[in-house]
């Protein structure tokens, strides 16, 4: 009788290296009409995801809320099918639709099982081609917003978050930009649809499709949204002007009756293209961009003055910025404001010692594998790099570039991007 190996858990296993993960191959093609499609086969499920994504963020709109409504109405009805109707259809085939808008971008994605993609494909093309935009449906999901709206200005984080923004950008800016109850009012039917009519054609998308596409599937995908009459007219592309480089700037939310502050702290950098953007990444993640990080040791662990704090670098297509965000109680702020810019500091005057380095790295080379596991986790990746008009091997590289940033690049960022002469801070509380 063959005995079965005991594991010895007293210790730990040795750690190995990671490799570098296989990519699959993106195949690209173009409709009749023009819109480019990009596809990631893989996976093992008969599942396939079909992503459009439109010109048609907040960018791109010269009125407040129409990106957001536009695109939450592609699910509220069309010509045949109202908006239960259209849940339903697609629910009894196992299929559902995920739809966002962002401030640069909008996007509307249909999940299929394969045997399916027949019956459910009609359904996806009728909300993208076919929105009516129903009155009863704007009003509910306004009434909705509204209603958020209210609740959010009684939040401090919402409140530290809008101030940060607006000083940021300028708040007539589509980034920094602050929406009032009036703009509530101010939004129509008939200026939706035209937003909607203007921005979601086929020469303002792109086509990402992503799993385990049924061959006969692509021309189908021609057939419906291939059409010449469905092109659109041209569009000039907007442009903003930004508030001039900042300096250093203290702004107080008053919020009587609040227990707690919120600390925003931060300034507007870059975009993704930017040569400093991913060292900055990695000196982001050293200061607060994990569990781990020197913020969250600081005053979360050792001094028990918050229940989270984060940074985070944002990139954005025609900007970015980096913040530090936390609640802490009221008579607290003062004492968390001054771990923050110490942490800072050190991070300026010193470079951090190899093994700290080491651990965010493996920590971000984790973070970047669990991001390219799948076809549809590839799709973002490489949505994001055609979003930011990256090197076609910027994906493949992360390993390469991670492991070439050095701890005194990291202290370079540090004094370049966060000296205290071109932060903003904001707090908003009692």
């Amino acid at each position: 009788m063959s005995s079965v190996p005991i594991l010895d858990r007293s210790h730990a296993p040795a750690p190995g290296a990671i490799a570098n993960p296989t990519l699959t191959p993106v195949q690209q093609l173009t409709l009749d009409n023009g819109v480019p499609v990009y596809i990631i086969e893989g996976g093992t499920q008969e599942v396939t995801r079909i992503e459009f994504a439109f010109e048609a963020g907040t960018w791109h709109s010269n009125q407040k809320l129409m990106a957001g409504t536009a695109n939450a109405m592609l699910t509220e009805g069309t010509s045949e099918l109202n908006g239960p109707e259209l849940s339903a259809r697609l629910d009894g085939y196992g299929a559902f639709i995920q739809n966002e808008a962002s401030r640069d971008v909008a996007s509307i994605a249909l999940y299929t099982l394969n045997r399916f993609w027949q019956e459910t494909l009609p359904v996806f093309e009728s909300m993208i081609k076919d929105s009516k935009v129903p009155q009863t449906a704007l009003d509910i999901y306004l009434n909705n917003r509204r209603q958020s709206h209210l609740v959010g200005q009684e939040k401090v984080g919402v409140l530290a978050r809008q101030a940060f923004s607006g000083q940021l950008f300028g708040e007539d800016h589509p980034y920094g930009q602050q929406v009032d109850l009036e703009d509530y009012d101010a939004v129509s039917r008939a200026v939706v649809m035209e937003f909607y009519q203007k921005r979601y054609t086929a020469r303002q998308a792109s086509l990402f499709i992503a799993g385990k596409p049924p061959k006969a599937l692509i021309a189908a995908l021609n057939h419906h949204f291939g059409g010449a009459d469905w092109i659109g007219e041209h569009s000039a592309p907007f442009e903003y002007r930004l508030p001039d480089p900042q300096q250093a700037l203290s702004i107080e939310v008053n919020k009587s009756g609040a227990l707690q502050s919120a600390i925003r702290l931060g300034r507007r950098l870059f975009s993704k293209n930017h040569p400093d953007y991913f060292p900055l990444q990695v000196t982001n993640t050293l200061l607060g961009g994990y569990f781990g990080s020197r913020l969250m040791t600081n005053l979360r662990e050792d001094k028990g003055l918050t229940y989270g704090i984060g940074s985070s670098v944002v990139p954005l297509r025609h900007s970015g910025y980096f913040f530090i965000s936390t609640e802490v109680n009221a008579d607290a702020t003062a004492q968390a404001l001054e771990e923050i810019y110490k942490e800072i500091g050190k991070l300026r005057e010193t470079s951090p010692d190899a093994k700290e380095l080491e651990r965010v790295k493996n920590y971000l080379l984790g973070a970047f594998l669990r991001s390219v596991s799948g076809p549809f986790s590839q799709l973002e990746q490489l949505r994001s790099r055609l979003f930011f008009d990256l090197p076609e091997n910027y994906i493949e590289s992360f390993p390469k570039r991670l492991q070439a940033v050095t701890s005194d690049q990291v202290q370079e960022m540090a004094n370049r991007y966060w000296q205290e002469a071109h932060l903003i801070q904001v707090v908003a509380g009692p």
